[in-house]
């Protein structure tokens, strides 16, 4: 893969890399405020473009038929209108750890990762 060079980046004036699949026209780096300018720089382009794009009498009457015939639609609603179950409080349980029983003798067990380490590498594959 061949790297590209290095671009500077007209947001934060930092240097970046330019992602390959986008190199030819990547201008901005990927922070988040450096895409957010991106995006106003991007919709101010697009508007000077398109000056009369939904302008005029016959938009402003076709959306206001629009809104007539579906009150409530279109319009943002908060987050706590989002489609989620709420769910109860689990409340939590105290719960005790036990001693194992005491033993007379002390038992000497060793711990799984000790063995793992004692065995041969091939084996462990």
């Amino acid at each position: 893969m061949i790297r590209t060079r290095e671009r500077k980046c007209p947001c934060c004036r930092e240097f970046f890399f330019p992602d390959y699949r986008d190199a030819k026209t990547q201008i901005y780096c990927g922070k988040p405020d450096c895409r957010k300018a991106s995006k106003t720089a991007s919709q101010r382009q697009w508007s000077k473009k398109n000056p009369d794009y939904f302008k005029g009498p016959d938009h402003v009457e076709r959306v206001r038929d629009w809104r007539k015939a579906n009150p409530g639609a279109g319009r943002r609603t908060s987050a706590g209108g989002a489609l989620q179950d709420h769910c109860s409080r689990i409340p939590q349980l105290d719960q005790q750890v036990n001693p194992p029983f005491p033993s007379p003798q002390p038992v000497q067990t060793s711990v799984l990762q000790d063995l793992w380490s004692k065995q041969h590498p091939v084996l462990l594959g």
